[in-house]
């Protein structure tokens, strides 16, 4: 765990201020970035476990698609073994959490929070309820950059996380594997920071040389990064799709366009440009709606007035998501006469 000393120290100091509580502290960031990782460690820290005792709960969303399944699994986390239905149980879970203080932490909350507007809105009521618990902090992770109604967070925001630095990568990368050379180096500047690829990197190098590592990363990119299928915390492909999958992007239909088209872009592209595409877009008055939904997901982000894809979205896009033939022809000569 190298590289979050400041986003941990900041929730550790909301936490560890008594006249901060109740704290309300959201982690969000895109997939893979290392949210469950950091709010883990917070949960973990001395400083935590001395404050709340054995208070102290996480909750995987993972699994949850409506509110009530969500109250299932605090309930079951908390030990409530009721079977009773899922209003008596919601009011047994606000009443043992009310008896003494603690921490509760909602990790990949944005399994419920990007699903359709009936279960946003009936999420949004538990996490008001949640929020009334003064002797409760709450803890979220969440793709994306959207922080949840329902909830007053705490002061200052955590902004969102962004990769590593190289020296951190670097410290990650020796720590799981014990290895660096330059084709370590190299490895470690191709995934640019994002935790998730580093450590699957990192494990593969454990038993592999980092010099036929990196020849299997010139052939196959994102296909490398993946220690088991079907898992966020194990597949980066699979981490992708969880945010495609989501809310923010099935509602506007031509994001996946602009993500398809910013994936052939390694410079990116300034937003006013997207002008000069609308010959590729299905719905071209939606163009904004469908660029913000793409930073609310994390997927793309924002530097200099120009938007960007981390360059393994861009592999991913590439792979998964390619331009048609006809627009790429199109696209060609958008370049070629400009």
């Amino acid at each position: 765990f190298y590289g979050r000393d400041s986003p941990m120290m900041a929730v550790l100091d909301l936490l560890n201020d008594a006249n901060k509580l109740p704290v309300r502290a959201v982690i969000l960031g895109a997939g893979g970035i290392g949210k469950t990782t950091l709010a883990l460690a917070i949960l973990h820290h001395p400083t935590v476990v001395h404050k709340f005792n054995e208070r102290i709960y996480f909750v995987s969303c993972e699994g949850c698609l409506s509110t009530s399944m969500l109250v299932n699994e605090i309930a079951k986390v908390l030990g409530i073994q009721n079977d009773s239905d899922s209003a008596l149980k919601e009011q047994e879970m606000i009443s043992y959490l009310e008896s003494s203080p603690g921490l509760l932490c909602l990790d990949n909350f944005e399994t419920l929070w990007n699903a359709d507007s009936q279960i946003k809105q009936t999420v949004t009521m538990l996490l008001q309820k949640l929020d009334s618990i003064l002797c409760v902090a709450l803890l979220i992770t969440m793709r994306g950059l959207e922080y949840p109604e329902g909830i007053v967070c705490s002061k200052p925001l955590l902004p969102p996380l962004q990769p590593l630095s190289f020296e951190a990568s670097q410290k990650v990368f020796h720590h799981i594997s014990s290895k660096w050379d330059e084709w370590a180096a190299r490895l470690v500047e191709a995934v640019e920071g994002l935790p998730l690829a580093l450590t699957i990197i990192a494990h593969l190098a454990q038993s592999q040389n980092c010099k036929f590592l990196w020849q299997q990363w010139e052939e196959t990119n994102i296909k490398l990064v993946e220690r088991g299928k079907g898992h966020r915390l194990t597949s980066l492909e699979t981490s992708v799709e969880l945010s495609i999958e989501g809310y923010h992007l099935r509602s506007h239909p031509t994001a996946l366009v602009i993500l398809s088209l910013l994936g052939m872009l390694p410079g990116g592209l300034a937003p006013e440009r997207l002008n000069c595409f609308q010959y590729l877009f299905e719905d071209t008055q939606r163009t904004k709606e469908s660029v913000n939904a793409l930073l609310k997901s994390g997927l793309v982000y924002q530097s200099f007035d120009t938007l960007h894809v981390h360059p393994l979205i861009r592999y991913y896009s590439r792979k998964h998501l390619p331009l048609s033939v006809e627009h790429m022809k199109l696209l060609k000569q958008h370049y070629i006469d400009l």
